[in-house]
This record gives structure tokens, C-alpha cells and sequence, in this order.
């Protein structure tokens, strides 16, 4: 569902935070890492895209902009239990505005004409419904399977949303968050569950907690339906396309409870042992992560934000299960770290790294969640004048690629941004630190409790 902004209880920050935010922090400084399973060594394969090895430039600088990509390939495990979460809040109706049945059609917005009755319930907010949000969820989801070795995984589906309808307002008749699909190797059963949820179409606000509560509960808790598989990954694959909005204030508001009891949530399936990846679909909830980035920071799991909603139908299949844990650049002949790295989900980065006149040894390693590492290097040659030495003199087809002014700028604009984003992440996480520090009073030790609603 659609969120605005987030709106604070009118008894204001400090009493809120006084009488509830203490369980929140607790979460907010718990210490991450995910548990550890044995599999296949996985295999890190670094580039440097830009400049390519061997470039030299005409006139020397204090420092040069390093792109290129660091993956993960290769890792298995021998046991996977893998929950598959789908938002079907009301907004997941909206079109994407590409045509994810591939027939030839690209769904467009379409005015309500009872916006604020129940008769919008059987209205479509597309011209194509199947190039809605949702589709291209369950798309994703059917892809993902395709690629999953279900010797070894066994899949759970779930589905989450709040039942509401304007001027009505919220209702119980049906769960937040339901299980769609128990934990099995079958895909005929996975892909009955999808079918299932796209013929229920979206309704409804967006209750990550009890998404999480849910899938959790069935993963590890006395609601799991499946017999425990020994030595097993637990992993949650949370898609969504808004906010918390549910169950705590307004339906279409982040309330500060809505966002303390999704975090809490996610505590849980911490101490649980279960892993929440964390899939952000679309401008509006990539541009204020907050809850989400929390909640798989929380869970040692991995935010992924893609504004284009319509690219999760390949962006859910390139999932990796071994983590790239960290990506170090440095300048090797001057012995310094680069001064700005930002690592995409997709495992772009782009680096600011110091360089002097003359010839510059850049090395990229990457390291994974198992240990493994790898790495790759090139020499850049920064002229004071002059043409560039034989050896180093780049070819017409190294020219070609070089990106021109005008992409430089952009990739150092979109550096910016991603440290910006952190910044603000970091202020949000420092700030509540703070009123628990003015507070004075110990934290209470959260308790596992899977049967609370």
C-alpha cells in the first residue's frame, strides 16, 4: 500500500521512544553476522571496468574514480529452507510500466471511479493487471525457482498485506500474513501457491512485522509444518513495494510503532537463527529505506533496493547465498585505501582512490561470507606532459570504452548519493542510541516468543 510520510505520535519522539523504543534499540545495536554452514567454497571474481589496465593519462591528478564489479559465483549448500515473501498490499496493483506477460501489451494507470468505496475492490488500476506490481513478484518468484537446486531446498510461500478499505477502515477477517505454501521440494505445489496469490489480487496495507513473524514462524517455530531439515540454512526473501504501515496508527502512514514492531520482528528471526533479504520495489520505498535496510542488517541479511520495480523478475533470480562480506580498493604503490567505495547490490562499485604522477598499481579484493577471496589490479600512468610510454599507451578499442565527461560525472554523482544514503541511515540509528543513552536504563534482553501475536 502507499505511504506518505512518517507521522510521530502527537505525545512526541522523547515519551514515545521513553516507552517503547528500548526493545527497538536493543535490536538496532545487536551484533550481526549470520550462522555459519558448511557447502562449496564459493569463487570471487573481481574486474576493474574503468580505466582499463594500462591506460595513461595526459596530465596527473590527486585522485581517479575505479569502477567495476565484484561477484560471488559458485556456492552451494547442502540444505536450504527458504521463505518467499509477497507483498500483495493495494499498491502492488499499480502497473510497472513494462509488460511482464510478454503479450505485447504494457499496462498504463487507470483512474478509479469509486476511489473511496468498496466497489474500488473490483476495479483494476491497470489497463493489463498483469503488468502490476504483483506480477512481476510472482514472476521473479517463478524464476527464482527455476534456478534453485530443490535437491537440497526446500520452498515456503507467503503472502502479506491488511485488510482495509476507506472510510470502512482495518478488519480481521483474514490473516496479515498468510501461508500460502508449507516447505516442500515440489514445484508444482510452489507454483500452484503463486498462481493462488495472483488469482487474490492486492488489497490492503503493508504489515511487514507479522510477514516476518509469519515466515518465521514457520521456519524454525512450533507452526512449522515441515520436519526440520539438520544443518539447514533458514533465509527469508522479503519482497515489497511500501512501507510499514500496519498494525499500529494511520494505514497509510509509517508510524514510529509500525516501524519499532518490524524491526522487533526482525530480532526475532535473528535470534532464530533466520536470515531476511530485503527486495525494495520502486522509487518511493528506495528513497527512504530505513525499515528495510534495518531489517536485514538486523538478520545479517542484504537490502536490495531497485527502483525499477519491473526488474525483480531478474534481479530475485541472481540471488547468491554466499555473501560478498566486504570489498577493499587501494592504491598499492602509494600503500592508500580509497577514500569513498560504494558496493551495489548487483555487486557494481565505484571507488575514489588517491593517485600520484607517474605509474599507479590499483588493487580491488574482495573477500565472501566463507572466507574466500579474490581480487584484481591494474597500473595507471598519469603523465605530467607528453605522450603516454609505449608499454602503457592504450589501445583504440581501450579508448573507445573509456566513458566520456559526462558519464564520469554521473558516477561520481551517483557515489554521492549512496554515501548521502548511509549518512542519513547512520544519523536515524545514532539518534535513537541517544535517547536510550539519556533514558538510563538497561536494556531489556529480548526473549524469543513465536507464538506472540
Amino acid at each position: 500500500m502507499e505511504v506518505e510520510q512518517i507521522r510521530l505520535p502527537q505525545r512526541g519522539l522523547a515519551s514515545f521512544i521513553l516507552r517503547s523504543a528500548l526493545p527497538a534499540l536493543a535490536v538496532l545495536l545487536a551484533i550481526l553476522g549470520g550462522p555459519a554452514w558448511e557447502g562449496e567454497a564459493a569463487e570471487i571474481r573481481v574486474t576493474v571496468d574503468f580505466p582499463t589496465d594500462g591506460s595513461s593519462f595526459a596530465r596527473p591528478v590527486p585522485r581517479a574514480l575505479i569502477a567495476g564489479h565484484a561477484q560471488v559465483h559458485g556456492a552451494l549448500m547442502p540444505a536450504l529452507d527458504l521463505a518467499i515473501v509477497i507483498d500483495r498490499s493495494g499498491s502492488t496493483a499499480n502497473p510497472t510500466g513494462a509488460d511482464i506477460d510478454g503479450d505485447g501489451m504494457v499496462g498504463e494507470a487507470k483512474k478509479l471511479l469509486f476511489p473511496f468505496s468498496l466497489k474500488h475492490l473490483l476495479e483494476s488500476r491497470s489497463t493489463d493487471p498483469d503488468d502490476s506490481v504483483l506480477a512481476a513478484e510472482l514472476v521473479g518468484a517463478r524464476n527464482l525457482l527455476k534456478s534453485l537446486d530443490l535437491t537440497h531446498t526446500r520452498v515456503s510461500v507467503i503472502s502479506f498485506g491488511k485488510n482495509y478499505v476507506p472510510r470502512w477502515g482495518k478488519d480481521d477477517l483474514l490473516p496479515d500474513a498468510r501461508l500460502e505454501q508449507p516447505l516442500t521440494s515440489d514445484p508444482q505445489q510452489i507454483q500452484e501457491a503463486l498462481v493462488r496469490i495472483g488469482a487474490s489480487g492486492a488489497l490492503g496495507g503493508t504489515n511487514i512485522a507479522a510477514a516476518i513473524r509469519e515466515a518465521t514462524l514457520h521456519l524454525t517455530g512450533p507452526r512449522a509444518s515441515s520436519p526440520a531439515q539438520p544443518g539447514a540454512k533458514k533465509v527469508i526473501l522479503l519482497l515489497t513495494d511500501g512501507f510499514p504501515s500496519f498494525p499500529a496508527g494511520a494505514p497509510t502512514t509509517a508510524d514510529p510503532e509500525d516501524i519499532i514492531l518490524a524491526l522487533r520482528a526482525a530480532s526475532l528471526a535473528r535470534q532464530a537463527g533466520v536470515e531476511v533479504h530485503t527486495y525494495a520495489l520502486g522509487p518511493k520505498v528506495t528513497s527512504a529505506p530505513f525499515a528495510l535496510t534495518e531489517i536485514a542488517r538486523i538478520t545479517g541479511g542484504r537490502f536490495n533496493p531497485i527502483s525499477d520495480p519491473a526488474q525483480i523478475i531478474y534481479r530475485l533470480k541472481e540471488f547468491t547465498f554466499a555473501q560478498l562480506k566486504s570489498l577493499g580498493v587501494k592504491n598499492a604503490t602509494l600503500g592508500q585505501p580509497a577514500e569513498q567505495v560504494a558496493l551495489g547490490p548487483d555487486g557494481a562499485y565505484i571507488a575514489v582512490v588517491p593517485v600520484k604522477a607517474g605509474i599507479n598499481q590499483i588493487e580491488v579484493t574482495g573477500q565472501a561470507s566463507d572466507g574466500t577471496q579474490g581480487g584484481a589490479s591494474v597500473l595507471l600512468n598519469y603523465l605530467s606532459g607528453g605522450e603516454p610510454e609505449l608499454a602503457l599507451r592504450p589501445t583504440k578499442r581501450e579508448m573507445a570504452l573509456r566513458p566520456t565527461p559526462k558519464s564520469f560525472d554521473e558516477l561520481q554523482l551517483e557515489l554521492e548519493k549512496e554515501k548521502k544514503r548511509w549518512l542519513e541511515l547512520n544519523h536515524k540509528t545514532k539518534e535513537l542510541e541517544l535517547k536510550a543513552k539519556e533514558k538510563g536504563k538497561p536494556q531489556p534482553q529480548l526473549e524469543i516468543d513465536l507464538e506472540v501475536k
